[in-house]
């Protein structure tokens, strides 16, 4: 049952281990079974706190896309460089943002984009680093889009949606996890 259970921890599955491992104590509990479940309670801790942040993640971008107006997109700013506008692309389609009338301006730095951001604008991060550590300012544009990978670190995506979220309030703010 140990042997198994180490099997589900290293799989990512702490719930199970921690049946196995239940199980396992209910026949001998010796020193080998308290370390499994304690490494299981940690894993089981961690996994409830990241599926709380990744829900307030959630809901912070459902009340600011509720507390925004309809946003028309005419142009569309993607930070963080050409290497990653085929996600931002296919991030902005599926978001229903994308279209043939839309201008697209691709940049490494929201300091070095050449378009101008305004509400119908909206701001493409390939990637929580991608926005600035001093945050943002300025009249911002109508949306603002965040995307990370699909295992992205929930408490770099809240500090980014923090810094997006301060500095243009009026914004429609979304997350999207992409494969990069």
């Amino acid at each position: 049952m140990c042997a198994q259970a180490r099997k589900d921890l290293d799989a990512g599955d702490p719930a199970t281990a921690f049946d196995a491992l239940q199980r396992a104590a209910a026949i001998r509990c010796d020193s080998v079974v308290l370390r499994l479940l304690e490494a299981c309670s940690e894993r089981l801790v961690e996994h409830e706190a990241e599926a709380s942040l990744w829900s307030m993640v959630r809901s912070v971008c459902a009340a600011a896309a509720e507390g925004a107006a309809c946003v028309t997109v005419r142009s569309v700013v993607v930070v963080g460089g050409s290497a990653r506008e085929g996600a931002a692309q296919s991030a902005m389609q599926r978001l229903g943002v994308a279209g043939e009338d839309v201008a697209l301006s691709v940049a490494d730095s929201l300091e070095g984009a050449t378009a101008p951001v305004d509400d119908a604008t909206c701001v493409v991060f390939c990637h929580p680093d991608d926005v600035p550590l001093h945050g943002v300012s300025g009249p911002g544009p109508g949306r603002a889009l965040l995307l990370g990978d699909d295992d992205e670190e929930v408490g770099a995506v809240l500090r980014a949606l923090a810094r997006v979220a301060e500095g243009w309030p009026r914004a429609r703010l979304d997350y999207l996890g992409v494969s990069l």
